[in-house]
């Protein structure tokens, strides 16, 4: 018996009509501020995964220093990762994602110390995000080859963020 998460919102599940059979039914893909982090097919590859993860990472860059490479994403130490399986967790992860990177104008802080973090793939593609709800910043790897994209984005998905690594067993240590 897993934990409830809350609703991610919007999209199809509003009341209106299912999305048309192969059609994106993610709310706000098509966004101008979600285009930005993730460009061309990196949406896809987020939406259509063969394999997604999220990851509770050290928010300080220090951590992971001398750490074996398979404990450290994208320069930050992993403290925990799980698999997400159900198709409906993914998407309302996504969709929450995508949700909050469109409702931020472009305000963010500098600090840029990420807790979370997504690992997606879908054949050979893979894209990684990085997010810092402190800040409200996120660093795409992956989404551009050898590039590393930018976006900005709301606290508003971080409950669901954080009651999917409790779901998970990858809850906050103190001192996060």
């Amino acid at each position: 018996a897993g934990q409830a998460l809350p609703p991610a919102g919007g999209g199809a599940s509003e009341g209106g009509p299912p999305p048309p059979r192969g059609a994106h039914p993610v709310a706000r893909r098509d966004s101008p501020r979600v285009l930005k982090p993730f460009p061309g097919a990196a949406r896809d590859v987020l939406e259509q995964a063969e394999y997604f993860e999220i990851l509770r990472l050290h928010p300080d860059r220090r951590a992971a220093k001398g750490r074996p490479s398979g404990r450290v994403f994208h320069e930050w130490l992993i403290r925990g990762r799980a698999k997400i399986t159900d198709s409906a967790e993914r998407r309302a992860l996504i969709e929450a994602l995508y949700r909050s990177i469109d409702a931020n104008p472009g305000e963010a802080a500098k600090c840029f110390r990420p807790r979370h973090g997504l690992h997606a793939v879908k054949g050979d593609r893979t894209v990684d995000v990085v997010l810092c709800f402190e800040c409200l910043t996120l660093r795409g790897h992956g989404a551009i080859p050898g590039e590393q994209t930018h976006g900005y984005l709301t606290a508003d998905a971080q409950p669901l963020f954080d009651a999917l690594l409790k779901k998970h067993a990858l809850a906050k240590h103190s001192g996060d």
